[in-house]
């Protein structure tokens, strides 16, 4: 966790939007599964780091949970925590052709 209490506050704000993710667990939601992550770790008889990357929303829009080497150089097993990612330009585009299609369905009721 950020020490600095801007990040601290932007990483809750981003696991509270983690609320709207799935998750690799049928009926938890990603930020209900990051939080589990870290406690299940912190409780385990030999906690491991644990790392946080993302991966392409495309390929999968869940928020994932594994076992591994997060890194090619490490030597160590992580817990490993995957954020589906979506590059900005494309959700913007995709948040454009939303609108436009709410708009014409708007008009289409009159």
């Amino acid at each position: 966790m950020p020490q600095d209490w801007t990040e601290r506050r932007r990483w809750y704000r981003f696991l509270e939007h983690l609320r709207t993710y799935p998750s690799d667990i049928a009926g938890v939601n990603g930020h209900d599964r990051v939080i589990r992550a870290f406690k299940d770790d912190l409780e385990s008889e030999k906690p491991l780091p644990v790392s946080i990357v993302c991966h392409s929303a495309a390929e999968d829009p869940r928020v994932t949970v594994s076992k591994g080497r997060p890194v090619v150089f490490s030597l160590e097993t992580h817990v490993i925590v995957s954020i589906p990612t979506t590059p900005g330009r494309e959700a913007r585009q995709n948040i454009a052709e939303e609108a436009r299609a709410r708009r014409v369905q708007k008009r289409g009721k009159k």
